[in-house]
């Protein structure tokens, strides 16, 4: 079905949106399994509030950047 197809290709999509600018982890370059359940999901129009775990993940992002020695050379995703 090209429904079916649409809707894999949205998840995959949704996944690597996830895991690399919404939940991003020290290896940027691979998508946890654990994102897909949500990916399909939000393919099939669940919605689902992002804005408290986005902000969690800055401020976790912040307080590494503030609490290093180099901030100009922090690896901080």
């Amino acid at each position: 079905d090209d429904e079916d197809i649409e809707s894999t290709y949205l998840a995959a999509f949704y996944a690597c949106w996830l895991c690399l600018f919404v939940f991003p982890m020290d290896d940027t370059g691979l998508i946890r399994p654990s994102m897909f359940k949500v990916a399909s999901k939000m393919s099939q129009g669940y919605q689902f509030c992002l804005a408290i775990p986005v902000l969690a993940s800055i401020y976790q992002g912040l307080n590494e950047i503030s609490a290093s020695k180099n901030p100009w050379n922090c690896s901080t995703t």
